[in-house]
């Protein structure tokens, strides 16, 4: 009995004396959980930084945007710019030029008869020059009693000064003898009797011979007059016949 009460002594010394296991694992995992929030915390500390700074730098740029001078709008050319017509100059003008026309025409009232001239400039002598390339100048046709070769057809000043009287009837002279305009030809009405030039200072006329005109020799009578400023005529021998 004595023996078994000293070896059951002894086993609870033993016991005692052994060491207690530690709970590792309950330790290691406080540690963990430790550091998780302690980074949570950083990374949430981080952040709050880098938008505050984000804002705070947007807030200045927008302040110093407003103390920049505003940029005008850039505007198209096209958009501003207005069409202005370039300045007419206007030069002394030779003899008009005739170069197509019918030599002998009837008068039957139904015949058609086409007449092209141009204006020309005093690059030459004062009768001859350059062709005049542009619009507006005024013209007029009409028919007059031949006039005498070598002798000089002439026009009044006064008439040709004002564009608006030319499409009167108009009466020249020759040698002091007055040339009056004969009423005989009946123009297309598109091509008037008087009318403006093409860009290329150039008419057409269309016309038929009246049957009132009697046969006989006659001269074509071609006018050019620049806004009254500058003015000159020409003339292509015609024979008429019934």
């Amino acid at each position: 009995m004595y023996e078994g009460f000293r070896r059951e002594r002894q086993l609870r010394i033993q016991s005692l004396s052994r060491p207690q296991p530690t709970n590792t694992l309950s330790s290691q995992s406080h540690t963990i959980a430790f550091f998780a929030i302690f980074l949570f915390a950083l990374a949430g500390l981080i952040s709050g930084f880098s938008v505050g700074a984000f804002v705070r730098s947007n807030l200045a740029l927008s302040a110093l945007n407003s103390k920049l001078p505003a940029t005008p709008p850039v505007t198209s050319a096209l958009q501003t710019a207005t069409h202005t017509p370039p300045t007419q100059s206007f030069v002394k003008l030779g003899w008009p030029v005739i170069p197509d026309y019918s030599p002998i025409e009837v008068a039957d009232d139904s015949t058609t008869y086409t007449l092209n001239a141009y204006a020309v400039d005093q690059s030459t002598d004062p009768g001859h020059g350059n062709p005049v390339y542009t619009s507006g100048i005024t013209f007029k046709l009409w028919l007059v009693q031949r006039i005498p070769t070598g002798i000089t057809f002439m026009l009044a000043r006064e008439d040709l000064q004002n564009v608006n009287t030319i499409q009167n009837p108009l009466t020249g002279k020759v040698q002091s003898q007055p040339y009056q305009e004969i009423p005989g030809l009946n123009f297309d009405t598109g091509t008037q009797q008087t009318h403006l030039s093409n860009a290329k200072g150039r008419v057409t006329w269309k016309y038929r011979v009246t049957s009132s005109v009697a046969p006989g020799d006659y001269d074509l009578v071609v006018l050019s007059d620049w806004d009254g400023k500058y003015y000159n005529w020409s003339w292509a021998n015609i024979v008429i016949k019934k």
